[in-house]
């Protein structure tokens, strides 16, 4: 070899040419039958290591890569026998990642990420598995495969004063036949050395094994001082993981002293059957949410959120068993995502302590995040609710005063699928409440809430600014049990938003005790405001082999009918302007949102019966779908007499209930 070639035998082999072509990741091969560390034995290697026999880590020995630099990525592969890591002993890519800002050669502010690209910015920290913590800097998009990790962990960005930034977490690879860890397998992130500077989110461990075992930990945790960085990533793939403590497995959030990193995420997959149980363990630590980026299409056998874990959601959850959340853990979507939080299971289990919750998580409210305009935002990202109004969705908003009142109502009881609508900005452009989001979930045996499944607007932040409506909970269940709580409320404060739309369809109530409360708590209660209060959304609960289902149609109100009603999205009476063959234009006497009747039933001439199923509409034109069915042409003229049809099985008035419909 030269400085910068390789010559090699290729006597018997295929030429390099054949296997390779240029920019093909190499390595050496070190081939040893045992390897043994002893009186603080230290070892670094990028290579492939690949020991026959046994490898033991005894003695303060440390087994570790080469750190990376701009134009290097190292990591640790290993292929052993039996790897043996007493107490004393430690495989370590602590700090061997992505380099910080100013720091080794990295010598500007960002933090640098996957590919040596600029990450993280001036005062924010390092992202892999779970988002780096910020000041006011942008850290860098979280990365890589939940599953099979295979990255080095990111750098932190400089503090004030070029202070440097944490190096994020190494990257370690382990195929063995059993491991036996008494010590330290980590790839932990680096802290920012001061002025906020942003510390290294943890790195990658992916580890193969037939038997994993003793009292060690596993760590990809991010760096805690400072900005904490995100945590990293982990994935034991076993076939007996009986006797090793799987809550020393960690890849949490650094706890840093100006802002917390979010928990990174841990993937247990037993080798003879399954896709794994994703872990997300907050260790009751007090971190941001971690982002799940689910491949499309992959089932896990299990998920479960432990102690406090926060994780968002916006791509749609498969999970062939349980999906648990426990110790006051919440799963959320991200706010104003229309595509909402989407789960299929067999079970879902929420304990006493923790939530899906995605309340606030809708349309955005007037001067509320990006929405830098008074008016809250409604359905299809329009302009909904005008100056001191809140949002409406299943009911009316309020409205205090001032042109243009709140959006109008939309959707269909039978069918949430819509975020609520954000309230509009208050006197002094104080802000608006965002509406609630949306949950789906499918679940084949039973969904067992003992804490809640919300959907709550979020609230007026002052001087009659107006409240968020609520938002969509849909659910499909055989069995429903629970002594918990499903909400789409209205934001209760300054204007109240109105209630979203609930509907759960299931086979069997849980006993008494174990039924939410008779379906009481079950609600999509209008946000009682200090300033006026905003009418009831809806909820529907079809049973069995019930066609259409029960309303039900409740505001909480004690002793006295509700101040304000709920409307059954209306549509008419009215009489048509023009018409199609497949589409009618109103009068304009019923305000419309736009594509808000999609999947409500419409009878264009209520001189004869024949219906028909809206798939579109603008604020003026209806177009529904004729399949199988007359032109409307055929059955109506233009001056006929159209209205909405509405059809349930039973409808149910309580706590004040208060429906209008036309």
């Amino acid at each position: 070899n030269t400085a910068n070639t390789i010559t090699v035998d290729t006597t018997g082999k295929p030429d390099l040419t054949a296997i390779a072509a240029v920019g093909d990741t190499y390595a050496g091969v070190n081939r040893f039958d045992n390897v043994f560390f002893r009186r603080g034995g230290y070892l670094t290697t990028s290579d492939l290591l690949v020991v026959s026999g046994a490898m033991k880590i005894d003695e303060n020995g440390v087994l570790s890569h080469m750190a990376a630099t701009p134009a290097f990525e190292p990591h640790l592969d290993l292929t052993v026998g039996t790897l043996q890591i007493t107490s004393s002993g430690a495989i370590s890519a602590n700090g061997l990642g992505y380099l910080g800002g100013f720091s080794g050669a990295n010598q500007s502010c960002p933090g640098l990420t996957l590919g040596n690209a600029s990450g993280s910015s001036y005062r924010s920290a390092g992202s892999y598995g779970g988002l780096g913590s910020q000041l006011e800097g942008t850290p860098n998009p979280v990365y890589g495969s939940i599953t099979t990790p295979a990255a080095l962990g990111s750098g932190g960005s400089c503090g004030y004063g070029n202070t440097p930034g944490g190096i994020g977490g190494g990257w370690i690879s382990i195929h063995a036949t059993s491991i036996a860890n008494d010590g330290t397998i980590s790839a932990n992130g680096g802290g920012g050395q001061g002025n906020q500077a942003g510390s290294g989110s943890g790195g990658a461990i992916s580890i193969t094994t037939s038997t994993l075992s003793g009292a060690g930990s596993i760590q990809a945790n991010g760096g805690v001082y400072e900005l904490g960085g995100g945590g990293g990533r982990i994935a034991v793939n076993y076939t007996d993981l009986s006797t090793f403590d799987t809550t020393h497995i960690q890849s949490l959030g650094g706890a840093g002293s100006w802002g917390a990193g979010a928990d990174g995420t841990v993937v247990l997959k037993q080798l003879s059957s399954g896709n794994g149980a994703l872990v997300i363990d907050g260790h009751n630590a007090a971190t941001g949410y971690t982002t799940l980026a689910v491949p499309a299409g992959y089932v896990f056998d299990s998920i479960s959120l432990l102690n406090g874990a926060r994780v968002l959601a916006d791509q749609p959850i498969h999970v062939s068993g349980t999906l648990s959340l426990t110790g006051g853990s919440v799963l959320t979507h991200s706010t104003a995502s229309t595509a909402g939080l989407s789960i299929t299971a067999n079970r879902v289990e929420i304990d006493s302590t923790s939530s899906i919750d995605v309340s606030s998580r809708g349309y955005q409210g007037g001067f509320n995040g990006t929405n830098q305009a008074c008016p809250g935002i409604t359905l299809g990202g329009l302009n909904g609710a005008a100056s001191r109004s809140g949002g409406s969705y299943g009911g009316y908003g309020g409205w205090l005063d001032g042109a243009g009142g709140s959006n109008p109502p939309y959707g269909q009881a039978s069918a949430p699928i819509y975020l609520g609508s954000g309230g509009s900005c208050g006197y002094g452009s104080t802000t608006g409440g965002n509406g609630g989001g949306l949950v789906e979930i499918t679940a084949a045996d039973a969904v067992a809430v003992d804490g809640g499944i919300l959907a709550n607007g979020g609230i007026g932040q002052g001087n009659q600014a107006g409240s968020g409506s609520g938002g969509s909970i849909s659910i499909t269940t055989s069995t429903l049990e629970g002594q918990g709580t499903i909400a789409a409320n209205g934001g209760i404060n300054e204007v109240g938003g109105s209630g979203g739309r609930v509907a759960i369809r299931y086979n069997t109530l849980g006993a008494t005790g174990d039924d939410l409360n008779g379906l009481r708590n079950v609600q999509a209660f209008g946000g009682h405001g200090s300033w006026r209060v905003a009418s009831a959304g809806t909820v529907l609960l079809q049973v069995g082999n019930e066609t259409y289902g029960d309303l039900y149609i409740d505001d909480n109100v004690t002793g006295a009918t509700a101040p304000n009603w709920t409307p059954l999205t209306p549509i008419g009476f009215a009489q048509s302007s023009a018409l199609t063959a497949n589409t009618l234009t109103t009068g304009g006497a019923v305000p419309l949102a736009v594509n808000g009747l999609a999947g409500l039933e419409i009878n264009p001439n209520l001189n004869q019966s024949q219906t028909y199923f809206i798939v579109s509409n603008t604020a003026n034109t209806i177009t529904v779908d004729t399949t199988g069915k007359p032109d409307l042409t055929a059955i109506a003229a233009v001056g006929d007499t159209y209205a909405g049809v509405n059809r349930f099985d039973n409808v149910f008035f309580r706590r004040g209930g208060y429906l209008t419909t036309s």
